[in-house]
């Protein structure tokens, strides 16, 4: 399971309320673009996309957005030789962490750039954990 039902609603309402959640990417500009430039990246998958924000609009690159929180990208990509995936994995549900990163995995063939937030969410959920 990659999440679950509670959660991805959750997350969807919270990405319709708030329309900084779900655009971390930007803190990672420059160093997405030095992994896009030193690979010669063309396409990737933008795994746990968020808004969708990320590098399309202004870089001659093609990505496949993907968030299961999203709806219209809660489709699950076909694999490319790179993966992006910033300020993500420390949201996923404790029990669903395993089967995250098995999928994760299938969804790239060469090379994937991952960056995790190690302080705490500004966003706390309803039954108070933070996000």
């Amino acid at each position: 399971m990659l999440i679950t039902t509670d959660y991805r609603k959750e997350l969807e309402q919270i990405h319709q309320d708030d329309e900084d959640w779900g655009t971390g990417s930007r803190g990672n500009i420059i160093r997405i673009c030095n992994f896009i430039y030193a690979n010669n990246v063309k396409r990737f998958v933008d795994y746990g996309c968020g808004k969708g924000e990320l590098l399309g609009w202004f870089l001659p690159i093609e990505v496949s957005n993907y968030d299961p929180a999203i709806p219209e990208w809660s489709r699950c990509p076909k694999a490319e030789d790179y993966l992006l995936c910033t300020d993500v994995l420390e949201h996923i549900e404790p029990e669903c962490v395993e089967d995250v990163v098995e999928h994760l995995v299938s969804k790239f063939n060469k090379k994937a750039l991952l960056s995790i937030a190690l302080q705490e969410s500004k966003k706390i959920l309803k039954d108070g954990r933070n996000a």
